[in-house]
């Protein structure tokens, strides 16, 4: 199921706190405790760097660039390494932005 952003940004402390409470009771179940005696927190790192909407809008552009690249190596039969020195570097930064939506927001 996909949630939209906004979703995503108000579910995630619900689900830190489901999976925290989770952790607590496996763990009461694996000592054969018969109630939960401590709570587990790992310490998780948060998105860093440029926002969600700020990533995707970027993501969007490089996307646009490449396409219209590639349209324009279609209409002026640019030779493969020309359009390769114009590509890879857009492709790399948009694995990059790719890398860091999957990191930081599971996208």
């Amino acid at each position: 199921m996909k949630l939209e952003d906004k979703e995503k940004i108000e579910l995630y402390p619900l689900f830190q706190s489901v999976e925290t409470g989770w952790k607590g009771y496996s763990n009461a179940v694996e000592l054969k405790n018969d109630q939960v005696t401590e709570e587990v927190w790992d310490r998780r790192s948060g998105p860093r760097g440029k926002s969600l909407v700020a990533l995707l809008k970027e993501q969007e552009n490089l996307e646009k660039q490449i396409n219209d690249l590639l349209e324009r190596e279609q209409e002026e039969k640019l030779d493969t390494e020309t359009f390769l020195k114009l590509v890879k570097p857009l492709n790399r930064q948009l694995d990059k932005i790719e890398d860091k939506l999957r990191r930081d927001y599971g996208q």
